[in-house]
């Protein structure tokens, strides 16, 4: 149930975001995600994400931790995903941190 309300979060998050992304400096979106694409829930938040991005006709970039055994490394990795994303101007999409 907590995945399951998690998700619809995370779509109504890209939603938003997307309906706001106008502002932003590029016509891309990115996505960080929390866990890898290798579990289905982040497949599915992957694949809302990239949707609601087509229907806005965004470009989307998806990114996640390669190793999300180890909170510290995980969280790091997503930093600097974030900053890169922000660096370049691009809108970004990131689900609530637990």
């Amino acid at each position: 149930m907590n995945q399951l309300l998690l998700f619809i979060r995370q779509l109504l998050l890209a939603t938003a975001l997307l309906a706001g992304s106008a502002h932003a400096t590029s016509p891309s979106i990115a996505g960080v995600l929390a866990g890898n694409s290798r579990y289905a829930f982040w497949m599915a938040v992957q694949h809302g994400i990239e949707q609601a991005g087509r229907e806005a006709g965004r470009t989307v970039f998806v990114r996640a931790p390669q190793d999300d055994s180890d909170s510290n490394v995980q969280e790091l990795a997503q930093l600097r995903m974030i900053n890169n994303f922000v660096d370049k101007g691009i809108a970004l999409c990131s689900p609530p941190c637990r």
